[in-house]
């Protein structure tokens, strides 16, 4: 059978194959060819037998090239559409369908065969981290909280309750407990994103902003490690949010310390070579300056946030102070003196107009309070917080590579000299030279090992560059949403004051100074009252 000469293609074999190709126009080796591992996969949605499948792709894959075409791709979701349909499975009965829409066949829902291609790529293409941004931020939710009594007779300490949403745990820690974790954490995975752990400041726990930055920083802490594909699933940190009893850090050390590194356990380690590319050393010397640009750009950004906040919380106690003050203005027993009735009633005016002011400027606290949202300096910090890991990731690999390179050399100059010796006849014990050589081995494998995870962190720090414009998005969010209501609040304010005070028509104080009597001329009794003439 050739390739599709009839009928007209339903829009879902369009829809189908892009999202099989993933981007229309190359497969998941990047040929615009889909496999059949990945074909067979999807089409079992549709209810056919796996012979049939089989005979379908028999016929649509007559040379057995193990892949098809966006063409023969379109043949077999006809053909799966024939059987559906009752009729037998020959080529010639497509003939019938000139002109008219091709037979659709009934398969898994959008969902549930894009959960399908998920769980293909991360089984079957191991060189490419198969996650959208939204599917790592599903993956978990934390939250932490600071206990408000302090543990301790002596020397007291505060502990944070952590729960998280995916295990659907609620555990206490101290800080020293998520210092032995983060070591830990560490040494298991020294070639991964493990986000920097919060400074450590003796003798703080009574200086209540310090604490409570100390709990979003742990926060974010947590929610990089728990959102990472790998590190969210290791049984450290399982462990660590779930386990109970006492001194959680030395139940730590215990059960994890003796095990080793991931290169120990990661399948494809003796692979790893087979899956980096000649480009992957480049890719990441230009990530490196793309990170120190970054992490300058966010520290920047960071400030300007902190600013605000500081700037907005400030507004939030002028606003609160100015109400008072208005408050004070119409409740002060004090302003009920002479001075301030006299006769022609204008004070009592502005005093009975004060009482609902007091009232329309109270809100401005509440608007100036939401303005100091955080969620803005959360998503800076949260963004800040993974470049760092992943500057911090760097230089780990780079320290690993110049380690690797003094184990060459010294290779090189042990064979060396035993190479003069047995020039000059003598006798060498060639112990030392195997020795070397196979810590040379291990050391080139662990330098490779490294250079594939560095790859796979690239692009986990790729797919969260969509954070950046969700920042702008929250800042955006935020400042219309304070701004509206200040607004709506000003101008309330504004269209009582335009009217506050006034009198259709005032008569002269008793106490003010009289105006003289001109000559000739009458007193109209229309002279305006001034404290200044």
């Amino acid at each position: 059978m050739s390739e599709l000469k009839c009928g007209t293609i339903p829009p879902v074999y369009r829809d189908l194959y892009e999202l099989l190709t993933r981007s229309g126009s190359v497969g998941e080796d990047g040929s615009g060819k889909i496999s059949k591992a990945l074909w067979l996969v999807c089409l079992k949605t549709s209810g056919v037998s796996a012979g049939t499948l089989e005979e379908v792709w028999e016929l649509c894959d007559p040379i057995h090239s193990g892949s098809v075409v966006r063409g023969m791709f379109y043949k077999s979701l006809a053909l799966i559409g024939l059987v559906q349909s009752g009729k037998p499975l020959e080529g010639k009965v497509l003939d019938s369908f000139q002109g008219i829409p091709l037979p659709t066949p009934t398969l898994g829902s959008a969902d549930e065969i894009k959960a399908i291609l998920v769980r293909f790529y991360r089984d079957n293409a191991p060189r490419v981290v198969s996650y959208t941004y939204e599917q790592l931020r599903d993956l978990d939710d934390v939250t932490v909280l600071l206990m408000p009594e302090k543990i301790g007779i002596v020397f007291k300490h505060v502990e944070y309750e952590v729960h998280s949403k995916r295990i659907n745990s609620s555990v206490r820690r101290r800080f020293k407990e998520f210092e032995v974790f983060y070591e830990l954490l560490v040494s298991r995975f020294p070639y991964r994103l493990v986000p920097k752990l919060p400074n450590k400041k003796i003798g703080a726990i009574n200086d209540a902003v310090f604490t409570e930055q100390r709990r979003q920083d742990l926060r974010r802490f947590l929610l990089l490690i728990l959102r990472h594909p790998v590190l969210g699933k290791d049984e450290c940190v399982t462990f660590f949010l779930t386990a109970a009893g006492q001194d959680i850090g030395a139940q730590l050390k215990e059960k994890i310390k003796p095990l080793e590194d991931e290169m120990t356990f990661n399948e494809y380690a003796d692979e790893a070579k087979e899956l980096i590319t000649t480009d992957t050393e480049a890719k990441f010397e230009n990530l490196l300056k793309q990170t120190a640009v970054m992490i300058g750009v966010m520290t920047n950004m960071l400030n300007v946030a902190q600013n605000m906040e500081t700037r907005n919380q400030q507004l939030q106690q002028d606003m609160s102070q100015l109400a008072d003050t208005i408050n004070t203005l119409h409740t002060s027993p004090l302003l009920a003196s002479q001075w301030t009735s006299g006769n022609d009633g204008a004070w009592s005016k502005i005093k009975a107009d004060i009482a609902p002011l007091v009232d329309k400027f109270a809100p401005l606290s509440s608007c100036a309070q939401k303005q100091v949202s955080s969620e803005f300096t959360e998503a800076v910090h949260l963004f800040l917080d993974l470049i760092v890991a992943y500057r911090d990731l760097a230089e780990r690999r780079e320290r690993l590579h110049s380690l690797y390179l003094k184990t060459i050399a010294k290779h090189l100059a042990l064979v060396a000299v035993k190479e003069r010796a047995e020039a000059q006849g003598k006798k060498i014990d060639p112990s030392k030279v195997l020795k070397s050589g196979e810590e040379l081995a291990q050391m080139e494998k662990r330098d490779i090992f490294s250079l594939y995870c560095l790859d796979l962190e690239s692009q986990l720090v790729h797919i969260n560059l969509v954070q950046i414009p969700m920042i702008f998005q929250v800042l955006a969010n935020v400042q219309v949403t304070g701004h509206s209501e200040f607004l709506e609040v000003w101008s309330a304010i504004k269209a009582f004051t335009d009217a506050f005070g006034k009198e259709p028509k005032r008569t002269r104080s008793s106490i003010a100074p009289q105006p003289s009597k001109s000559a000739g001329k009458e007193d109209t009794g229309d002279a305006i009252f001034s404290p200044f003439s």
